[in-house]
């Protein structure tokens, strides 16, 4: 008995020097356990996955916020439901729409959030309509990059 393995004689008719296992419920069992384990583990990789790229994207929203500390003037901010980041610039949905001006309010943060969206987008950065996605591939130089490209498009704004 080697490893649970019953070795028996080798018959007559294995002619290539086979053993034959008497034991095959070992096999099934080893398959069982190896894809059981095999399963865990990538249940723990998709676990760490999804941890790393929340704590990426709270250190860029947490960065982005220290960023418009700057220039409290503009009142945008960051926030983040998991590795997703929504950044409020133009305040767009927030326009009272009882205003005489409603329209023109309307074009002119459309505008403006366009601007933003061409800057940044000249820069290699890709936003969605006022979100920003993090992933495995974001690392500290691509965090840096995107605080780089703010901190140039801040930098476009005139102060007030």
């Amino acid at each position: 008995m080697i490893r649970g393995i019953t070795i028996t004689k080798l018959p007559s008719s294995n002619t290539r020097g086979v053993p034959e296992l008497i034991n095959k419920n070992w096999l099934n069992s080893n398959l069982t356990c190896g894809t059981s384990i095999w399963g865990r583990s990538l249940l723990i990789r998709q676990i760490f996955i999804k941890q790393h790229v929340i704590f990426k994207a709270n250190r860029l929203t947490k960065a982005f916020n220290d960023l418009y500390a700057t220039r409290s003037a503009l009142g945008s901010f960051v926030y983040n439901f998991g590795a997703i980041m929504h950044y409020m610039t133009t305040a767009f949905f927030s326009i009272d729409l009882n205003a005489p001006d409603v329209l023109t309010q309307i074009f002119t943060r459309k505008q403006v959030a366009d601007d933003y969206q061409v800057v940044t987008m000249a820069h290699g950065l890709c936003t969605l309509a006022g979100r920003m996605y993090t992933c495995m591939q974001h690392d500290d130089e691509a965090l840096k990059k995107t605080l780089e490209i703010w901190e140039y498009l801040l930098s476009l704004i005139p102060k007030s």
